[in-house]
């Protein structure tokens, strides 16, 4: 009677095991890995289900894999949590443990593979805008790093009157006011925006950035085209300068402590820089204008200089 009793709650203890052991799996929300973005918080839940195997759980990722850099799991409660460091994906087998072993049986564990997907950040590749001139057709088309569907607005500040913003961050129109004006553009992933819904509205706005620029609307401008070959000891070209609005006559000079290559002069009245250069190398240079009734212009230009030796020599 003694060994039918024994073998009776054997059974009944083999039983509970194989139940819960069956019972020992993931949630549903476990397997819907958000994706992340480079430099923003992140943060998921692995969690296992309750009525499952003997609590508390652990967790632990197999096989030395690795979560994305810059996050890390808490084998306590299973958070995955952390700030991306670098863009790309990630594949991890995770062992959801229970603590069996505390209750006289053996521990038992479920695994399951998980994807992580962390998406580069928006950032905005353009520091400054060139300026235009008072009533000059001008285009400027920004651009930002990240890739996406992306989508550009001014989020405040005024454009000057005549310019306006698309949407695919390309600036064009006629300044109709002359002045510098200010004004912060932002850059979306609109795609990203509809991801970031429900559960993941926190991360709303994660794949954008914004930057102020200032445009510079002249009254005068200057117009340049690129001067010919230019070799040291070889009389250049004389390379003339044209001013835009304003009223002449006109003053020109160069702007800042940089001067023009030894050899080189710019006429001040006439605005053409002419002589032969003495030395090779790439000089950049910043021409300003000036009219009759002090409005100015400037520009930025760059004067390659090449060495003797670079001319080539055709033998008949």
């Amino acid at each position: 009677m003694r060994i039918v009793r024994i073998i009776m709650l054997a059974a009944v203890a083999a039983a509970l095991f194989t139940s819960s052991a069956s019972a020992l799996r993931f949630t549903d929300g476990s397997y819907f890995v958000p994706k992340g973005v480079v430099g923003k918080p992140y943060t998921h839940l692995f969690e296992l289900a309750k009525g499952g195997g003997s609590p508390p759980y652990h967790y632990q990722i197999a096989n030395h894999g690795n979560l994305p850099p810059g996050v890390t799991l808490a084998r306590e409660d299973g958070k995955v949590s952390g700030t991306p460091l670098a863009a790309g994906k990630w594949s991890i087998w995770l062992h959801g443990i229970d603590s069996g072993l505390q209750h006289g049986f053996w521990d038992m564990q479920t695994e399951r593979q998980f994807t992580f997907e962390i998406l580069p950040a928006l950032s905005i590749q353009q520091q400054s805008l060139e300026p235009t001139v008072l009533n000059r057709p001008y285009h400027a088309k920004l651009s930002a790093d990240g890739g996406g569907t992306q989508a550009w607005s001014v989020v405040s500040g005024t454009l000057p009157r005549g310019i306006s913003l698309a949407p695919d961050g390309t600036l064009s129109g006629a300044a109709t006011s002359p002045g510098h004006f200010t004004f912060v553009l932002n850059v979306t992933d609109p795609a990203w925006d509809q991801y970031a819904v429900g559960t993941r509205k926190h991360m709303a706005g994660f794949r954008s950035d914004t930057r102020t620029f200032v445009l510079w609307v002249a009254q005068v401008g200057i117009e340049l085209q690129a001067p010919g070959l230019l070799e040291v000891g070889r009389p250049m070209t004389e390379f003339k300068l044209a001013a835009v609005g304003g009223t002449a006559p006109y003053t020109w000079a160069l702007a800042g402590p940089v001067k023009l290559p030894a050899g080189l002069t710019l006429d001040p009245t006439r605005g053409t820089i002419q002589g032969t250069p003495e030395m090779s190398g790439s000089f950049a240079i910043t021409i300003h204008v000036k009219d009759v009734n002090g409005s100015v212009g400037i520009t930025k230009t760059t004067l390659e200089i090449k060495p003797t030796n670079d001319r080539k020599e055709h033998h008949p």
